[in-house]
């Protein structure tokens, strides 16, 4: 019998470094608790200025520290079909500001494959993700936490409006092409997004503000961001002011996470 999604959960931070603690402080937690639990923790990062931000956060004590980094294994919600060495590398800014001052094993990290064509790119990372899945006993990717941005027009990792279902079916990586530049790019599909145990929306500035209000209030179903509401898992959007901005007072009630959750 189907059951109805979770409630999304909201947490609006002052800044955009507010934000991006708060972020780094959830990742940190699910971390040592998914450890705790099941031995180790996965996670698909994304790039974007705010997780570029908690990137940085994270290489902090004391959170370097705690965090259980031979644990944890990391892959990506998307690519730029650029070397890994391009300043607009998702993989590349995460290793620059995170994976090279932590000590986090090399075999741990799983960026998209950017050497061959996307096609045959997206197929190799899905085969990745299939045995990596496998031999943790799931048939299904299952993320412990994803992070996610949203784009003014609506989209998510790179799942772009009027684009992100075609041919996406049953697929759990996907070859596109579009946004800033208008690359070749590589995605996880909304297939493998809404079987996350947690999803992060990190989103902030007051571009963002009307796509985070119609999403939020109107239930944008026909937007990539707005598709992303896992059954079984939480969701919470992290927001800076400006970002939350026109959002009522109402939906922020009734958003609000209650007190002592621990948001991880």
């Amino acid at each position: 019998m189907k059951t109805e999604n979770r409630r999304p959960a909201l947490w609006i931070a002052p800044t955009a470094q507010a934000l991006a603690r708060r972020a780094a402080e959830m990742l940190c937690r699910a971390a040592v608790h998914d450890c705790r639990q099941q031995g180790y923790c996965c996670m698909a990062l994304s790039g974007g200025t705010t997780p570029r931000a908690l990137f940085a956060l994270l290489t902090a004590q004391p959170r370097a520290a705690v965090f259980p980094w031979r644990r944890s294994h990391f892959f990506w919600v998307d690519e730029r079909m650029l070397a890994y060495d391009h300043e607009q590398s998702n993989f590349g800014a995460a290793r620059r500001l995170l994976f090279d001052h932590v000590e986090v094993p090399q075999s741990n990290l799983n960026p998209m494959p950017v050497e061959v064509v996307a096609r045959r790119a997206a197929a190799k990372y899905e085969k990745r993700l299939r045995v990596f899945f496998r031999a943790r006993g799931r048939k299904e990717p299952v993320f412990d936490v994803v992070l996610l941005g949203l784009g003014a027009d609506g989209h998510t990792a790179s799942l772009f409006p009027g684009a992100s279902g075609k041919g996406a079916s049953g697929r759990w990586v996907r070859a596109v092409q579009g946004g800033e530049p208008a690359v070749a790019r590589l995605t996880l599909t909304e297939t493998v997004l809404n079987q996350a145990r947690r999803v992060l929306f990190l989103v902030s500035g007051s571009a963002k503000a009307p796509m985070v209000k119609s999403i939020l209030e109107s239930g944008r179903t026909d937007l990539p961001a707005g598709r992303i509401r896992p059954q079984s898992g939480d969701v919470t959007w992290l927001l800076d002011y400006r970002a939350a901005a026109l959002l009522d007072e109402k939906t922020v009630a009734a958003m609000r996470p209650p007190a002592d959750a621990e948001g991880g």
